[in-house]
């Protein structure tokens, strides 16, 4: 169940996480204006649409972990193109295909691994937890990067002033 829920988390870091976090970032470096951004999230949105239909009868059909597996390979894939800095047009299907590979092969198989994995009294409670999950997931893991942060820089901190006192 934990993998699940990191995967359902992951999966995610590319399209969105990336984009809230850095922005500013990209906006530079990518050369790209908010309308850019707009339309390449737009392209997400709708061919993610299309694929909440289209996804649950390819889970339907392959074994959940299969499909589980080749959504994190081509999101990743789409990661190190995202690395590359494409154009324009690169960037946008880019979103395109990650909305294809995070709903028409993630969603519905991570919904499908969620029921097989537990039996039918726990059915509901596994699909609660894993959505509950995603929510809290990212809250931990800023936590623990705070707190790597802190004590890093508490130790440079103490290095420094010991230094001073010497």
């Amino acid at each position: 169940m934990a993998a699940l829920i990191i995967a359902g988390e992951a999966i995610f870091l590319l399209p969105f996480i990336v984009m809230r976090v850095f922005k500013p970032i990209i906006r530079d470096v990518f050369k790209i204006s908010d309308l850019d951004i707009g339309e390449a999230q737009a392209l997400y949105g709708v061919t993610a649409l299309v694929s909440y239909f289209f996804g649950g009868f390819i889970a339907d059909k392959w074994e959940a972990r299969k499909l589980l597996s080749i959504s994190l390979i081509i999101t990743s894939i789409g990661g190190v193109i995202m690395v590359s800095i494409p154009s324009i047009v690169s960037f946008k299907i880019l979103y395109a295909l990650w909305g294809v590979s995070t709903i028409f092969l993630f969603w519905a198989a991570l919904i499908k691994a969620t029921r097989l994995w537990g039996n039918k009294i726990i059915k509901v409670f596994h699909l609660d937890f894993l959505m509950e999950e995603e929510d809290y997931l990212p809250h931990l893991l800023h936590f623990l990067v705070l707190l790597f942060l802190a004590i890093f820089f508490l130790m440079d901190l103490q290095l420094s002033l010991m230094k001073i006192r010497k």
